[in-house]
């Protein structure tokens, strides 16, 4: 603990640095000290006056930060985005006549062949819609035998069991039959 010294001040004066004091710091040379160190930290003199408060300050900026952010809108509005659809005109390829006639005459031949593959289309997929409705026949069949060879077993004691009352070789055929399909 350092030594004190005393100074002497208007009566007045020391009552309200002492209240001022209470504020900011647990002991007046606390608060002595960071008034000292803020004068001295951010080059103030207790002369001058700040101007305006910070508030008043942070207002502002936001405001010429908003002025900035519209002009940048409505540079982008009116000056670049019509820029760049004129460059993406100008570089655009414009198709020639001839090449759109080849096209034509390509997709005539291809709705043609197209009307023979579709014939051919309709085919094979009939043969897939059989074969589908057979194997989902099939699986019907073999879960209707394993519904029927179900039985549930009650336990006074917990929960119910259910017995599949098949051989193993009926089993192993139904297993063999859903890996096929």
């Amino acid at each position: 603990m350092g030594t004190f010294s005393n100074i002497r001040f208007k009566a007045k004066t020391a009552a309200r640095f002492q209240r001022y004091s209470r504020s900011i710091a647990r002991t007046h040379t606390e608060a002595l000290e960071a008034m000292l160190d803020f004068f001295e930290d951010n080059g103030v003199s207790p002369k001058e006056s700040l101007g305006p408060k910070i508030v008043t300050l942070e207002n502002l900026i936001k405001k010429r930060v908003n002025g900035l952010v519209a002009i940048i809108k409505n540079i982008e509005k009116n000056q670049t985005q019509p820029m760049l659809a004129m460059l993406q005109l100008l570089f655009e390829e414009t198709p020639s006549p001839k090449k759109e006639l080849l096209l034509e005459r390509q997709s005539t031949l291809k709705t043609e062949a197209s009307k023979a593959d579709s014939n051919l289309i309709v085919l094979a997929l009939k043969r897939e819609n059989l074969e589908l409705n057979r194997k989902l026949q099939v699986s019907n069949a073999n879960l209707e035998v394993l519904l029927k060879n179900v039985t549930v077993i009650r336990n006074s004691f917990g929960r119910s069991q259910y017995r599949l009352n098949l051989s193993e070789e009926a089993l192993e055929k139904i297993k063999n039959h859903s890996t096929q399909n």
